[in-house]
């Protein structure tokens, strides 16, 4: 039977390598992805469409990226409702218009570190090779 200290060193070192072991998270919002893509296609609009084609070429790059994908867990927030709460979020900053996301005159929203490292560089290839 193991002693109170036999048991601390065990349960410390299965923390430690616990902690080892898990990988960072990294929450992709739907505003990431709107102000990146509309920045890379330079224009005041977006399509829905457009937008959930953008996902899906992230999702696949960010899959072949070794150095992200080894160290963080990719937790993706898209779908209709995520973007219709995140454009309401952002009213003075966004419209939707038919399925058309338009940005109004306001400052679009801060994007942090832990996607602007790689999201912005994605949403310029994707703009460039599936020009709007």
């Amino acid at each position: 039977m193991p002693t109170e200290k036999n048991t601390l060193c065990i349960n410390a070192s299965t923390k430690e390598v616990q902690k080892r072991n898990k990988k960072n998270e990294i929450f992709i919002q739907p505003e990431y992805i709107i102000v990146n893509l509309i920045q890379a296609d330079k224009k005041q609009y977006l399509t829905i469409s457009r937008l959930f084609r953008f996902v899906s070429y992230l999702r696949r790059q960010l899959s072949e990226m070794e150095e992200i994908s080894a160290n963080s867990d990719i937790i993706f927030d898209i779908n209709f409702d995520s973007i219709e709460r995140t454009l309401r979020c952002h009213d003075k900053v966004f419209d939707l218009i038919g399925d058309t996301i338009v940005v109004n005159d306001g400052e679009l929203p801060d994007i942090p570190e832990c996607v602007s490292s790689f999201l912005p560089k994605l949403a310029l290839k994707f703009a460039t090779e599936f020009a709007a």
